[in-house]
């Protein structure tokens, strides 16, 4: 039995976990500086949004992450897709865009997502408190089973 609830819980991780680590190493594969690229990734983004007349979206660089932010209508990009010629840079920039276009457009998809977002920030800040207590309910209940799942509950609700 315990083999079987071992094999359960490596697939829950793989399944919540295998995405994320999946794409975060293909944007590394394929981050390389490619010369032969007609831009960077902000260039790209800028000119794509010009085509499609969003004049008014701004493309800047940011360390939080690349994002659409509909509010302040920004194309946000991290240095490593701002400003290098790679494939990861234009997939990123065309992805952040389309979400702009979604924006602009007034996609109901858009929309609905948007407000859950805003809705649930309270659970990725939940989320990030039950991580850094963890420690500390260790040192309380020196319990690692307790502290296991604590931990495990914490990254299910990022």
């Amino acid at each position: 039995m315990p083999v079987l609830a071992a094999a359960g819980v490596v697939l829950v991780l793989a399944l919540v976990f295998g995405p994320s680590w999946w794409i975060r190493h293909v944007l590394r594969k394929d981050g390389v500086e490619r010369p032969d690229l007609p831009g960077t990734g902000a260039e790209f983004a800028r000119h794509l949004l010009d085509e499609a007349k969003l004049d008014h979206v701004k493309v800047e660089v940011t360390d939080e992450g690349d994002h659409y932010d509909p509010l302040d209508r920004a194309v946000r990009l991290l240095p490593q897709h701002h400003d290098v010629r790679s494939v990861a840079a234009v997939a990123v920039a065309a992805h952040e865009v389309s979400h702009a276009i979604q924006h602009a457009r007034g996609e109901p998809a858009f929309q609905r997502r948007f407000e859950l977002v805003t809705k649930l920030i309270w659970v990725r800040r939940l989320a990030t408190g039950v991580l850094l207590f963890a420690p500390v309910v260790f040192l309380l209940v020196k319990a690692p089973l307790l502290v296991g799942l604590q931990i495990l509950a914490g990254m299910a609700l990022m």
